[in-house]
């Protein structure tokens, strides 16, 4: 893959004037044009990001639009006020919350960030499995979180950038 780089040169001509130049620079990307990691080699898709990414990636991965972030973040919270017995003690470790009817009130305003708790639970309702990778440089990736949830359908694999409390999530797929 070819990528395109803009520098931009600040000049002082004789007369104390300072010039901009912007110079295209061509940079040639090495590794296949993928992320390199022990699971094979992968490509990235940039998700928007809008506090809406783990929803709006897992969305894309399940039906090929983001668009369905909205039904999505629905359906998995629901799932877990459906299901607090079994989810409450995540939901207080994560969010400090500890009760359902706070919990639905927190997490059903758009924008607001899914934590890994969410991303089981996308995954789980639609019955796949799910890795969460981590860039270890510019062309390697390191999976560092999967969940198993059927040999029969395929896994959604995400790459989860930044911060911890303020991170995002882009998809992978696998380069064949």
């Amino acid at each position: 893959m070819t990528v395109f780089v803009i520098k931009r040169i600040w000049t002082i001509t004789t007369d104390y004037l300072i010039v901009q130049q912007n110079i295209i620079l061509e940079v040639s990307r090495d590794a296949n044009d993928g992320l390199r990691s022990q699971e094979g080699t992968f490509i990235e898709h940039k998700i928007y990001g809008d506090g809406n990414c783990m929803f709006r990636a897992v969305s894309y991965i399940l039906w090929n639009t983001e668009d369905e972030h909205r039904s999505l973040r629905t359906a998995v919270v629901h799932h877990i006020v459906n299901n607090w017995h079994e989810y409450a003690p995540f939901v207080m470790a994560e969010w400090g919350i500890n009760c359902p009817e706070n919990y639905l009130e927190y997490m059903k305003h758009e924008g607001v960030f899914a934590s890994e708790l969410e991303c089981i639970v996308a995954t789980k309702i639609y019955g796949r499995n799910l890795s969460i990778y981590r860039r270890v440089n510019e062309f390697e990736i390191k999976r560092v979180f999967h969940n198993h949830i059927n040999d029969n359908r395929g896994t959604a694999r995400l790459l989860f950038t930044g911060r911890s409390d303020s991170g995002h999530y882009n998809v992978l797929f696998l380069n064949n």
